[in-house]
């Protein structure tokens, strides 16, 4: 491309490469962002001719032909707040543009260089705009102008240098025009502006602490919600990985990406994809200021970032393909003051235990035995966690008017309540339950002094209370109450409804990231994994408990499938094979439709050799999923006790129920038209 070198030139060429870095940073801000790995070498960012952007290594020839944009931007990526970076970014940029206008316009005079000034000043600058307080075709900068105005009456170092103008030279100062009235309005907007954004946030919280449990009001967020409307209002995330709520607010809104600009509290700043599942997740009933009602969502990450890990799984999410509510794991927690009966416990998966003021020092003996989490409950009824902040109260129940109290308080209360109605010999347990059903902040546990008395509070109404505070010093009992809540949770997984599969076609496609999940549990004959490629269809992948002419007997491992799989999870979710991590939940379900949770001992994720599985429904529409090339991977077949091998040409599959309507938002199973390929 021919050098500029008239005004006009010079002009053009900066309005171009301004076009391409306004790209970068404002619509192609999450690919810039992606782009600039910390692990690559220095790295700059280009603003071309043609209004393209592109994120390079620096130019080999030293000393460059051009002026070169600042390196290594890349490098400060991860260790600076992520709107920071970006509007450093763009400093920088806006300093490579005029030194590269500058630099062509090198053999003009101070008039010269005073037009084309003029040509450039006309538009904010890319650090104007990426910081969003000024408009595209706002009037110029006039602080600008008038910097501008007291350099150019310096001869350039190049004038001075080449001789064409004496060192101590100095141009007559050509002071900006008076400004008018609508560019004064404008330039003291901008100061407003300016000042507003580099005035400390008022939603911004020194010290913010995330919290343990959600607002109590508010509704489930639908993708009917994903509107302009959205901006300026605040939610809720939820991190699994630290188990806490933040509070953020929405800062902008990308329809087209399905993307948004989100601050957190603590002052931190990132774009959320709203297309992943397990982000949209509950609208708030409340306001702030005033305003719209705020929002709550719910998010999981899988990278060191913060950005991925593995679903969440939802209080109230639908399960099971006529609906429902999905059952939560049920807590069991001990309070004893037997060392038998706290032995009994933690080898049955209890792992949170209550003691009273004066048992401080029995506590602390009894850390030694295993690994549990030690609660005081005080004298008021507040649980008390090794920090000391509270985490629950104990609510003592001896009389109707104590029922009424806390069913009034049902709706608003958060955190942890423990009801007690030891000294009261009506049991309130259902009333209780169906306060609390409505509240999705608080964790109900009732008090009881056998397994018999905790199997009637899990079994109140059905859905049971969430958990019981076991009173006993007695081992059976323990015993006896945590084999319960175990086969309970073993069997309360919704079922599902298949519909058999004809293959069409199996076929070698090449290599892959293939993840092996290895489970904490055995599986039987029949049981295995729902995975697929695509959500409207999800095949049951066999267990390796089959005796292979290879390998022995791996009851425990499921040969799922490459890493962009979908896999079914508690609570009638789906995520990614590759967010799985070890400590996580997966659903694992037999030929019948039976379903349980196990937990996930580690993932192995190996380049493999794939198959492509074609199939046909019923109702003929087409279905695939990608397997590992082995005769150990095999799909479960629709006859009682039959599998085939991915390698074989005869498998069979099974079509996952809930995915009716063909379509999933945000891992959830939604009516929508959806077409994958």
């Amino acid at each position: 491309m021919p050098t500029p070198k008239t005004i006009d030139d010079i002009y053009d060429d900066y309005k171009m490469r301004r076009s391409g870095l306004l790209l970068a940073l404002i619509d192609d801000a999450r690919e810039f962002y992606d782009a600039c790995d910390p692990k690559r070498e220095n790295l700059c960012l280009y603003g071309h001719p043609d209004g393209n952007w592109s994120v390079d290594l620096p130019v080999e020839e030293v000393p460059p032909e051009l002026p070169e944009p600042v390196l290594g931007i890349n490098f400060a990526r991860d260790g600076m707040d992520r709107k920071d970076w970006l509007a450093l970014c763009a400093v920088h940029s806006d300093a490579w543009l005029y030194s590269l206008a500058f630099f062509y316009a090198a053999r003009f005079d101070a008039d010269g260089r005073a037009e084309l000034f003029s040509l450039l000043n006309q538009h904010p600058t890319v650090y104007e705009v990426r910081l969003g307080f000024i408009d595209l075709v706002l009037p110029f900068w006039f602080g600008f102008a008038e910097l501008f105005s007291l350099l150019n009456q310096h001869p350039t170092v190049y004038e001075v240098v080449t001789g064409r103008v004496a060192r101590n030279k100095m141009y007559k100062r050509k002071v900006p025009k008076q400004q008018t009235a609508a560019a004064q309005a404008a330039i003291a907007n901008q100061a407003a502006a300016l000042a507003a954004y580099e005035a400390p946030d008022s939603f911004v919280r020194p010290g913010y602490q995330a919290a343990d449990q959600p607002l109590p009001t508010g509704r489930l967020l639908t993708v009917e919600d994903v509107t302009p409307a959205l901006q300026g209002r605040q939610a809720e995330l939820f991190w699994p990985d630290d188990g806490k709520w933040y509070l953020i607010q929405f800062m902008s809104i990308h329809l087209d990406s399905r993307k948004a600009d989100v601050q957190y509290a603590t002052g931190e700043v990132e774009l959320l994809d709203l297309d992943e599942p397990g982000h949209l997740r509950r609208m708030h009933s409340c306001g702030r200021l005033g305003a719209a009602p705020a929002l709550r969502t719910a998010r999981i990450s899988s990278s060191p970032h913060r950005l991925a890990l593995a679903r969440v799984v939802a209080a109230a999410a639908q399960a099971g393909g006529g609906g429902g509510t999905a059952a939560r794991p049920k807590l069991l927690w001990l309070s004893t003051s037997s060392q038998d009966a706290l032995t009994a416990g933690l080898e049955a998966g209890v792992n949170t235990v209550v003691f009273n003021e004066s048992q401080t020092a029995l506590a602390q003996e009894w850390q030694q035995l295993g690994r549990f989490e030690a609660l005081t409950r005080t004298a008021d009824g507040r649980l008390l966690g090794a920090d000391g902040k509270q985490v629950g109260r104990v609510r003592l129940l001896a009389s109707p008017e104590d029922l009424r109290a806390a069913e009034r308080e049902a709706a608003v209360v958060q955190g942890v309540v423990v009801m007690d109605a030891s000294d009261w010999q009506i049991i309130p347990a259902e009333n209780l339950v169906a306060a609390y059903q409505a509240n999705p902040g608080a964790t109900l546990l009732a008090a009881a002094p056998d397994c018999a008395a905790g199997r009637v509070m899990l079994e109140a109404l059905e859905a049971g209370t969430d958990g019981v505070l076991l009173q006993t010093d007695s081992p059976a009992e323990v015993r006896a109450l945590a084999q319960y809540v175990h086969q309970r949770q073993q069997a309360g997984g919704a079922k599902q409804r298949y519909e058999a599969a004809r293959v069409t076609a199996v076929r070698p496609v090449g290599m892959g990231d293939r993840a092996c999940v290895d489970l904490c549990s055995l599986l039987a004959m029949g049981e295995g994994m729902l995975v697929g490629s695509f959500a409207r269809a999800l095949f049951l992948v066999h267990s390796e408990c089959a005796e292979s002419r290879y390998i022995a007997s791996r009851p425990f491992r499921v040969n799922a499938g490459p890493v962009h799989a979908y896999l079914q999870l508690p609570g009638g979710r789906t995520g990614y094979l590759s967010e799985l991590r070890s400590g996580a939940e997966v659903m694992v379900a037999d030929a019948q439709g039976a379903t349980r949770t196990a937990l996930v001992g580690r993932v192995k994720i190996e380049s493999r050799p794939l198959v492509l599985v074609e199939a046909e429904l019923p109702d003929g529409e087409p279905c695939s999923v990608l397997l590992q090339n082995a005769e150990t991977v095999r799909l479960v077949g629709p006859a009682p006790g039959t599998s085939s091998s991915a390698s074989s040409s005869s498998s069979r599959g099974g079509k996952d129920g809930q995915a009716a309507g063909g379509a999933r938002h945000t891992g959830v199973a939604i009516d929508e038209s959806i077409t994958e390929r």
